[in-house]
């Protein structure tokens, strides 16, 4: 219901894919400043374990990576915006739709 509400508000950002390289904090504050969430608090959720991602978000205060198998309704609530890629709706459907 959660997800329902951001989708519908236009809260929820899917992206084609989302890699660093290297984990860099300015390269991963360029990619949100791109996007919808440019100054929102913004939840990241990663199809699976990517130590980029995480250690280049972890410097940015409204910003919290975590894998979408671990998604729950209180991070949900607690950030305004939901950034994922496309990779990301496979596994909330699979973790979350039984």
């Amino acid at each position: 219901m959660v997800l329902t509400a951001k989708a519908n508000d236009g809260l929820l950002v899917v992206l084609d894919d989302i890699k660093l390289e290297k984990p860099k904090t300015k390269i991963m504050s360029e990619i949100l400043m791109n996007l919808p969430c440019k100054d929102e608090s913004s939840l990241l959720a990663v199809p699976n374990m990517d130590k980029n991602m995480i250690l280049a978000s972890r410097n940015l205060a409204e910003v919290k990576t975590m894998q979408a198998k671990d998604l729950n309704v209180l991070d949900l609530l607690q950030f305004k915006y939901l950034v994922m890629p496309k990779e990301s709706i496979k596994v909330i459907k699979e973790t979350f739709a039984k």
